[in-house]
């Protein structure tokens, strides 16, 4: 990764979290731990799917990188990757069950210490590993093959996914 790109995704990143993290600054603890629905997750939920979906790529980037590729594999660009995920007019779509979340966030203070710190582990990952994050690579079940640095942009787009629905469920009890 060259330093522009190390840069860019810390930048990235960081910027994220802190959208994430002021948006829901002002939602109460309680707005904040409410399912609206059997069926929709409360907000606390979402943040706790995004901790599980950052760790998870996190290792899994870890775990392959045992297996270097000897090439750059095609990818989706990052560009694609920044536009399709965050857009909810592509629909919903089913967490993986490993991902799932399992309301074990008992506070909003709980949920955003989780998310600081696993985003802060990654930023700090981002600043000073040394893997050739272009050589790792692994499969998203609708982009294909991506490899490391298209993963870490996947975190900031999914991350902005679950802010584009927090606002909607925000919006509903500000009602």
């Amino acid at each position: 990764m060259t330093t522009e790109e190390r840069i860019k995704i810390l930048d990235f990143l960081q910027r994220n979290k802190m959208d994430l993290l002021n948006y829901v600054s002002d939602i109460d603890d309680k707005n904040f731990m409410t399912k609206p629905s059997d069926d929709i997750w409360s907000i606390a939920e979402v943040v706790e799917h995004l901790v599980l979906t950052d760790e998870s790529i996190y290792n899994q980037i870890l775990h392959n990188a045992q297996n270097i590729l000897d090439t750059v594999p095609e990818t989706t660009p990052d560009s694609k990757i920044l536009h399709v995920v965050p857009n909810t007019r592509y629909g919903k779509v089913v967490s993986a069950k490993h991902i799932t979340p399992q309301a074990i966030y008992k506070s909003k203070e709980e949920a955003l210490m989780a998310f600081n710190a696993s985003r802060s582990k990654i930023e700090n990952f981002v600043e000073t590993t040394d893997l050739p994050l272009k050589r790792i690579a692994f499969r998203h079940f609708a982009f294909g093959l991506l490899h490391g640095k298209n993963w870490l942009i996947f975190m900031v787009a999914h991350c902005q996914r679950h802010i584009n629905q927090i606002y909607i469920l925000k919006s509903e009890f500000e009602d």
